[in-house]
């Protein structure tokens, strides 16, 4: 019905070996997504946006690096603009966001004023983006890593729901070592094995046929399909709100 998912060519095992086990301090994001049955990247990549948002909101306007970055940007993407909003609407007051992008506009007139009808457009990518990225692809290394180490990140890992598929293809091109690798495989194949029977035992009993509830982990089966496949949902509220005050 589907296409391979994957290719056999260039798996990435050869490629360079991951390095040293990082510090603990640098993997604290994927260890609280292990933690917290979610896929660990996905949690490096809300406490990314998060936190650079936060960072933002509080000095970004005063920091003109910062705002020559966002103008060469032409502002953030919509999702983290959305974030930056919220922030706003939190605090009551929208003029924080409006401070920022007074200052982006001043700076895209400027550049509109300097085109020629021959000229390039260069744009670069949102800040937050670029930072989100960053941290993501760093942490990739980190995962193969604690795979290794010894520390029982693997054990705690191997009972997870593992990666959803997105940063499981990231971190499967990241190369590693074979170890680490078949761990990551053997968990991934065992957590869509068993996504998969508790999709059908969810699909068999709401059947017309069957008079019968869902119960257990068949609930919730279409969630976690989801998140597998989609990735796992940023905590709601802004980001300027602690996480423990907010519910996921």
């Amino acid at each position: 019905m589907f296409a391979r998912l994957f290719s056999k060519k260039d798996t990435g095992s050869d490629r360079a070996p991951v390095g040293p086990p990082p510090s603990s301090a640098l993997t604290r994001w994927l260890r609280q997504g292990v933690q917290m049955w979610i896929c660990p990247l996905c949690r490096v990549e809300h406490k990314a946006d998060r936190e650079f948002i936060w960072h933002f909101s509080e000095e970004g306007a005063l920091d003109d690096e910062q705002v020559a970055q966002l103008t060469r940007a032409r502002g953030f993407c919509a999702e983290h603009a959305g974030m930056l909003e919220l922030i706003d609407r939190q605090a009551g007051s929208m003029l924080g966001m409006s401070t920022v992008y007074g200052d982006l506009f001043e700076g895209i007139v400027a550049d509109l004023d300097g085109l020629d009808p021959g000229d390039r457009l260069e744009t670069a990518t949102c800040p937050a983006c670029v930072n989100r990225e960053g941290a993501v692809d760093r942490n990739a290394g980190y995962l193969l890593s604690l795979l290794t180490d010894g520390t029982g990140f693997a054990d705690r890992f191997g009972r997870s729901p593992g990666l959803c598929f997105r940063h499981f293809g990231l971190v499967w091109d990241t190369g590693g070592p074979a170890d680490a690798r078949s761990l990551l495989l053997d968990v991934q194949r065992r957590s869509s094995a068993r996504l998969a029977a508790d999709l059908q035992e969810f699909i068999g009993k709401q059947g017309v046929e069957v008079d019968a509830e869902p119960t257990g982990a068949e609930q919730e089966a279409w969630r976690r399909a989801v998140c597998a496949t989609a990735g796992w949902p940023a905590p709601a509220g802004p980001a300027s709100v602690p996480e423990h005050q907010l519910g996921r």
